[in-house]
């Protein structure tokens, strides 16, 4: 189980790490400290359950370009389990709104790629 949690983390990452490019520089240090503190989060299955969790939360946020609280300042320095933080109402939002965020994204592709080809 170790390792799958790790695959997806290391998965996670690449798109991370491409996504973060997209952001405004303040909004990218504050997600860069917390995407460092999750990269230190392997001792246990339990923190790296809790890190992948933080991680796909974080990543659903960077696939709209937009970070919200508590992602936009540095990370505490012991972490919770992510639904302590953020509620289970704000995940749940985050989800439908990165829905209609890749939904708007594929739209617009298929339109530009429409306009290109006429």
């Amino acid at each position: 189980m170790g390792e799958k949690l790790d695959e997806n983390f290391f998965y996670n990452t690449m798109l991370t790490k491409a996504l973060i490019q997209l952001l405004p520089p303040f909004e990218r240090r504050a997600t860069l400290m917390w995407f460092e503190k999750l990269l230190t989060m392997d001792k246990s299955k339990e923190e790296k359950e809790m890190r992948n969790e933080y991680l796909w939360f974080i990543l659903l946020m960077l696939q709209c370009q937009k970070i919200r609280e508590p992602f936009n300042r540095p990370p505490p320095d012991e972490m919770e389990p992510l639904r302590d933080i953020v509620g289970t109402e704000q995940i749940r939002l985050s989800k439908y709104v990165t829905q209609i965020c890749i939904w708007f994204l594929l739209y617009a592709h298929q339109n530009t790629v429409s306009n290109f080809v006429l």
